[in-house]
């Protein structure tokens, strides 16, 4: 009977798999928190909200555009934001439904957020690749919410990124605006 099931609906092996993920996956803080500086051989552009206050070094052609837009935030609603490198002791990862880790790009510090130090993680792509990228657009963090999916469009327009339930695919959804960060 149990076969009769999952071939009528698949997707309940899938959503069962995710469920069990999510009830075993804790939130573990590291023994060390940020390094105290960023250290390069070479001076780095200065960034007024990175909590380093300077641009970090590895940041690949589109995240750099992303911290620009975070940088000149005129409205205030960034308080701060940090590249949050993947697989270091200090970084951040949420875990997705095949049970992999995942690393988004950036944590930032969103005016108005109701989540662990207002908090909100960011993914940046410049082109989305929606079958390996999937997943990520439903990933959740048990403190800081659903992972914002970001794809930059045309060199110069950020659109975020959903699942759409209907479709069962992921979606371009809209045009990104800070001033709707909070709500994300």
């Amino acid at each position: 009977m149990l076969n009769v099931i999952l071939c009528a609906r698949p997707e309940l092996l899938y959503e069962a798999q995710k469920a069990a993920l999510a009830t075993h996956c804790e939130v573990e803080q590291t023994e060390e928190g940020l390094p105290s500086a960023l250290v390069h051989e070479s001076p780095l552009p200065t960034s007024r909200l990175n909590v380093y206050g300077v641009i970090p070094p590895d940041l690949n052609s589109w995240e750099r555009p992303f911290a620009e837009l975070l940088d000149h935030d005129a409205q205030k609603i960034v308080r701060w934001w940090h590249r949050n490198p993947p697989r270091k002791p200090w970084s951040i990862s949420v875990v997705l439904d095949g049970g992999e880790n995942f690393f988004p790009d950036f944590v930032i510090g969103v005016e108005g957020r109701k989540t662990e130090d207002s908090g909100l993680l960011a993914d940046t792509k410049y082109f989305f690749e929606i079958t390996q990228e999937q997943p990520k657009t439903y990933a959740e963090h048990p403190a800081y919410g659903r992972v914002l999916i970001l794809s930059l469009q045309g060199g110069a327009q950020w659109m975020t990124v959903r699942y759409d339930e209907r479709q069962k695919k992921a979606v371009l959804d809209q045009e990104f605006r800070l001033s709707d960060a909070a709500g994300y």
